[in-house]
C-alpha cells in the first residue's frame, strides 16, 4: 500500500516520519474506478456498496433485475475494512460474528471455510485502570476491593432493563450521576464511559438515551455469543469477497459520490460528483446515519419531515481503530481486554487469537470523546500522515503511563482508521439518543426505514430497529429494502428508457 514501511520509532524522529508516510496512513485499498455513462438506465440504483448495498444488490441481481451500486469512496465494504499490518490480516471496521440465530453471514461462513474459521475473541482477563497508572486484574486481582468498580459492575446489570429504566428523557449519563454520584471529574467514570458507552455502543454517556438503550437491547435477536476469524492470512472482508461478493462487484462503481436523488419527475434520477445521472425505477440510499445527517445528498422533492426527523434522532457515534504492532508483547498473555482512564479508551491484542501469527499486535478502540478529540488534533496537526502520527503517538503516550514506558521505544508500525474523520462515512455507527425509541413499536429507525413515494428507500444498520451498529443488521436491512422493491417491481426487469 502507498506509504507503508516498516519503521523504528526509537531511533528516529517520530513527527519527520510520519510527515513522510513512514506509518501507514489510512489510505483505502485501491479498486479502477469504473467510467461513469450519462444516461445509463436501470430497475434499481443502490447508493453505497457497504454490507446493506451489496446486499441489497445481490438480492436483486439474483431475482433477475438489472442494477448499479454507486460507491463514492474506492474500494467496497463500508465499515469491514480488513488490512494487513506485519503478516496479519486484521480488521479496522467490524470484527465481531454472531452465531446462526437470526444471522445470515454465520452458516455461509462455515459451510464454505468449515468451523475452524472462527474462534473466541477476549480470552482471559480485562485489566483495568484506574488513577491514571493503577491498575487491577477483574477476576484474579484487587478489582473486588474498590468500591467505585463494583458499583461498575452493578451498573452493567443494570442499563440494559427496560423495566428499570423507563424515563425517555434522561441519558445514561444522568442516571450513572444519580445512583452513583459519578460524574465527568470522577476517578471511576471512565469505566462507564469506556467499558460501556464507547465500547460497546460507540458513543458517550451523555448522548445517550436511557430508556432508548434499554428499548433497543429489549429487541436484539441476534446471538449474544461471537466469534472472530481465526486464521492470520484471512480477514472479515476477504470471506464476504470469496462467498458473496464476487457476482456483485461488476455491477458497482467506484468513485461516485452521489449528490442528488431528483425523483420528481415520470423516472428517478441520481447524479453524482462525475455529472453523471443514472435513470431508475427505484433508488435504495445505504449512506449511513452520519452522512445522512450532514445532508451532502440533496433530495428533491425534499424528503418528508417524518424521514428528516428520523435520521436526525438517530445518534452516530464518534470512533477510530488504531493498531499497533510490537516486535514483543509487553502486556501479559492473560490480558484479554483493557480499559484505560486515557484517551486509548479500550484495546486487545487480535494477535492472541489469530492462527499461524508471529506478529504482536494491540487494538486501540477510543471512541465517543476521546475520538473526537483525537480527530479534532489530528486535524490540527494537517491531517494525513502527520495526523495519524499525532494520534499514534497519544496513545503510545497512554500505553507508557500504564506498562512502565515499554510502548514508545518498542513500535514497529501501525495502521489508523478514524472513521469519523472519512467523509463517506462521518462516524463509527449509530446509537439510541434520547427519544431514539419511544416503545418496541414506535421508533425512528423504524420510521427511517418506510418507503418515500415507493420510489426511494433507505436501508442500513441504523434504520434496523432490532439489531442496529453490527453486520448482520445491516445486511437484514438491505435484504428488506430489496424484498420491498421486488415486490413494487413486480419481478419483471424493464429499466427506464434511455433518453
Amino acid at each position: 500500500m502507498p506509504g507503508e514501511q516498516k519503521i523504528d520509532v526509537a531511533r528516529c524522529d517520530f513527527l519527520k516520519l510520519m510527515a513522510g508516510g513512514g506509518i501507514a496512513a489510512s489510505a483505502p485499498l485501491l479498486t479502477r474506478p469504473v467510467r461513469a455513462t450519462d444516461n445509463a438506465t436501470y430497475d434499481v440504483v443502490i447508493v453505497g456498496a457497504g454490507m446493506a448495498g451489496l446486499y441489497a444488490a445481490k438480492t436483486l441481481l439474483q431475482r433477475g433485475y438489472r442494477v448499479r451500486v454507486l460507491e463514492a469512496s474506492a474500494r467496497h465494504g463500508g465499515r469491514i475494512y480488513s488490512r494487513t499490518l506485519g503478516n496479519t490480516r486484521i480488521e479496522m471496521g467490524a470484527e465481531e460474528h454472531y452465531l446462526a440465530r437470526d444471522n445470515p453471514i454465520y452458516d455461509a461462513v462455515v459451510s464454505e471455510y468449515g468451523q475452524d474459521v472462527y474462534t473466541r475473541a477476549y480470552v482471559g482477563e480485562q485489566l483495568i485502570t484506574v488513577d491514571g497508572n493503577k491498575t487491577c486484574w477483574e477476576e484474579t486481582g484487587s478489582c473486588e476491593q474498590d468500591a467505585d468498580i463494583r458499583n461498575f459492575w452493578k451498573y452493567q446489570s443494570f442499563y440494559g432493563n427496560r423495566g428499570k429504566n423507563k424515563d425517555f428523557s434522561v441519558t445514561m449519563a444522568d442516571v450513572v450521576a444519580e445512583r452513583y454520584g459519578v460524574g465527568p471529574d470522577h476517578r471511576a467514570y471512565h469505566l462507564y464511559e469506556h467499558a460501556i458507552a464507547n465500547s460497546i455502543y460507540g458513543a458517550s454517556l451523555n448522548r445517550i438515551g436511557a430508556a432508548s438503550l434499554a428499548q433497543q437491547d429489549w429487541n436484539w435477536t441476534l446471538s449474544s455469543d461471537i466469534r472472530v476469524v481465526a486464521p492470520a492470512n484471512l480477514g472479515y472482508s476477504d470471506i464476504l469477497d470469496s462467498i458473496w461478493w464476487q457476482g456483485v462487484l461488476p455491477h458497482v462503481d467506484y468513485e461516485r459520490p452521489v449528490e442528488s436523488v431528483d425523483f420528481s419527475g415520470e423516472h428517478v434520477v441520481v447524479t453524482d460528483a462525475t455529472g453523471a445521472r443514472t435513470r431508475t425505477h427505484k433508488v435504495i440510499v445505504t449512506a449511513s446515519i452520519g452522512v445522512l445527517q450532514s445532508e451532502t445528498i440533496a433530495f428533491n422533492p425534499a424528503l418528508p419531515a417524518a424521514t428528516v426527523e428520523a435520521y436526525r434522532g438517530i445518534g452516530m457515534g464518534r470512533g477510530m481503530k488504531v493498531a499497533l504492532r510490537f516486535p514483543q508483547p509487553f502486556w501479559e498473555s492473560r490480558m484479554a481486554y483493557l480499559i484505560t482512564d486515557g484517551p486509548v479508551s479500550s484495546a486487545w491484542a487480535p494477535s492472541h487469537y489469530k492462527t499461524g501469527t508471529d506478529d504482536h499486535i494491540l487494538m486501540c478502540y477510543p471512541m465517543g470523546g476521546d475520538a473526537q478529540a483525537l480527530t479534532d488534533s489530528a486535524r490540527k496537526a494537517g491531517g494525513g500522515a502527520a495526523g495519524d502520527a499525532k494520534i499514534v503517538r497519544a496513545l503510545l503516550t497512554d500505553l507508557d503511563r500504564i506498562f512502565d514506558g515499554k510502548a514508545s521505544p518498542a513500535i514497529v508500525d501501525a495502521h489508523v482508521q478514524d472513521w469519523t474523520a472519512d467523509p463517506y462515512v462521518r462516524g463509527s455507527y449509530s446509537f439510541p439518543r434520547l427519544e431514539t425509541y419511544r416503545s418496541a413499536a414506535l421508533n425512528l429507525r423504524r420510521q427511517l426505514g418506510k418507503p418515500v413515494a415507493d420510489r426511494v428507500f433507505f436501508a442500513g444498520e441504523g434504520s434496523n430497529p432490532s439489531n442496529p451498529a453490527c453486520v448482520p443488521g445491516a445486511l437484514q436491512e438491505g435484504l428488506r429494502a430489496a424484498d420491498t422493491v421486488h415486490r413494487l417491481l413486480g419481478g419483471v426487469s424493464n429499466p427506464p428508457t434511455r433518453t
